[in-house]
């Protein structure tokens, strides 16, 4: 199982990606670490890792730019790519 990676969402891209004859949406999502030093790109084609993604990127919006939402990715290697396995989203892990 892969470490949490306690982070908030930078950006997110949807991009189409062919596997094995298949084309298919991604999301594209740049992460960056608590401390600030560390950024990850991860991959997802799960609605609900998406939705997930996408709540603590608005969330982060509507409140001030100085407090981003963070969230737990677990994420594995595979083939290369970043793939998204687990995320957590709690407000324990507001920045305070």
């Amino acid at each position: 199982m892969a470490d949490p990676f306690k982070c908030y969402v930078r950006r997110i891209d949807f991009e189409p990606k062919i596997d094995f004859l298949e084309s298919r949406i991604y999301a594209h999502v740049f992460l960056k670490a608590q401390d600030g030093q560390t950024e990850v790109d991860v991959y997802t084609d799960n609605p609900r890792f998406e939705a997930a993604f996408l709540t603590a990127f608005s969330a982060q919006i509507d409140e001030s730019p100085n407090h981003p939402r963070y969230i737990e990715v677990y994420y594995e290697v595979i083939e290369k790519t970043n793939k998204v396995v687990r995320i957590t989203l709690d407000t324990d892990f507001t920045n305070s």
